[in-house]
């Protein structure tokens, strides 16, 4: 057996894996009338998978297919690693439409069609993730890799054998081929903290570029008068920026800093305790005035769903994320393109501290 990376080192979002649609499916303990899925057929083109169920159609989208079918390795082993990640489903029937799934999974990307239409009636809570036949068949997905295996050899126009490899293997990408391990912020990846720590937001945690953390930061609280957020002083001693400061600063550095609470900042500089609105986390819970604000370089080592070289839109990213943390989900985090911080860099959403290690304090 071969070891491949995953979907998510270097492709597109695609936003749940078969194992964590059926983890979170609230329709595992229903009656299935006939207990077996038959497979259909493959569309390589689409890369889907085709079941039915009854008589209800299903479809699983896997695609992983568009990479791991250019690595080497058997037909077999390529298309157990892809269906080991993140996939796109349907099917035909009602409840995965009107029991609300189809919405979520729009929300969440792993849908195949879309629906904007809220479940108000019946899943106004957007409990589960997909309906009792799409619940079986992910969870019987191996079953149908042989079947599956031999589809994709045929589309070649070769004969399939369960340890069968491509004729001109040795001519074929490998992951190094892929992945650039700089990856796109060649500074690497820093986190402006208010408090000093990694608790972040209801939206997760923030990491990007050093110029985009520290924009973040001075945007939710303040930019110094002088100096940097360095994790050496309180905030409630640090004097503040006002409106002709932040002029003057603007121009020094050559972007705009009258952003976020730093809009609301007098014509003077000034100390935190003398405005009545104060700066706060993204909770919405005030910063503290003996915090120890701090842009800190840390290291990404939690999986993610894309990669940094195809990331998504900013506010797709963080809005996925956003459901996934209210719903329980949040398991990857999602690479994105900057729409204000260091416009233009790559940033990425995580769901919490776990998923990053402090290299430097």
């Amino acid at each position: 057996m071969i070891s491949l990376p995953t979907f998510r080192d270097f492709q597109e979002l695609n936003e749940a894996s078969p194992a964590e649609l059926v983890s979170g499916s609230n329709r595992a303990g229903r009656r299935f009338v006939p207990l077996r899925a038959e497979y259909l057929g493959l569309s390589f083109r689409k890369k889907e998978l085709r079941f039915a169920v009854g008589k209800y159609r299903l479809t699983v989208a896997v695609p992983a297919l568009k990479v791991v079918s250019r690595l080497k390795g058997s037909d077999l082993d390529k298309l157990s690693a892809a269906l080991g990640d993140d996939v796109r489903v349907h099917c035909t029937c009602p409840d995965f439409r009107y029991g609300g799934f189809q919405y979520v999974g729009t929300q969440l990307d792993y849908s195949l069609r879309t629906e904007d239409r809220f479940p108000s009636v019946r899943n106004p809570k957007e409990e589960g993730t997909v309906c009792k036949h799409l619940t079986y068949l992910l969870g019987q997905l191996d079953h149908y890799t042989d079947d599956v295996a031999a589809d994709i050899a045929r589309s070649r126009g070769t004969r399939w054998y369960s340890d069968v490899r491509h004729a001109n293997e040795s001519e074929l990408p490998t992951f190094n081929d892929f992945v650039d391990e700089s990856g796109p912020s060649p500074d690497g990846w820093y986190h402006g903290s208010p408090s000093g720590d990694l608790r972040g937001g209801p939206n997760g945690l923030h990491v990007g570029s050093k110029l985009a953390a520290t924009q973040a930061l001075e945007s939710r609280i303040g930019v110094p008068a002088d100096g940097w957020w360095d994790g050496k002083r309180t905030y409630g001693s640090t004097l503040l920026a006002g409106q002709r400061t932040l002029a003057r600063l603007s121009k020094e550095r050559g972007y705009g800093l009258v952003t976020g609470y730093n809009c609301g900042a007098p014509q003077e500089d000034y100390l935190p305790k003398s405005r009545k609105d104060r700066a706060k986390y993204g909770d919405g819970t005030a910063v503290e005035y003996d915090a120890r604000p701090r842009v800190v370089k840390v290291s990404i080592v939690g999986p993610m769903s894309n990669s940094s070289y195809s990331p998504m839109e900013d506010a797709r990213a963080n809005g996925i994320m956003a459901g996934m943390r209210r719903r329980g989900m949040a398991r990857k985090g999602y690479f994105y393109t900057n729409a204000g911080e260091d416009e233009g860099s790559v940033s990425a959403v995580l769901p919490d501290g776990r998923h990053v290690l402090v290299e430097e304090v």
